[in-house]
């Protein structure tokens, strides 16, 4: 089954509001803002595009013992044609167990 297949057929949920992200679950967290997700992955904002198959770990930010989940990057897109003064980039990730 296609990642991209899939994607289409979960529905998405817009939820306003904060993730962090880092590269490794020891990494310096980032804060991202989410822009909308389902049970199986979710899109958020980023200041740099990340490769596909990158991985990531993905918390909660206003917990007070924030909630992990690994995930892998499937795809990543300026938000702009322009991106060299405010660099900014949507995020699609796949949670992975």
């Amino acid at each position: 089954m296609s990642v991209f297949l899939d994607e289409r057929n979960n529905k998405r949920m817009h939820i306003p509001g904060t993730i962090q992200y880092s590269r490794s679950p020891t990494g310096d967290y980032r804060d991202a803002d989410l822009l909308n997700c389902t049970d199986r992955g979710l899109c958020f904002q980023s200041k740099c595009p990340y490769l596909p198959e990158t991985s990531l770990v993905i918390r909660s930010k206003n917990r007070k013992n924030p909630y992990r989940q690994f995930a892998k990057v499937v795809w990543s897109r300026p938000m702009s044609p322009t991106t060299r003064e405010n660099p900014a980039y949507r995020v699609g990730v796949i949670f992975i167990s």
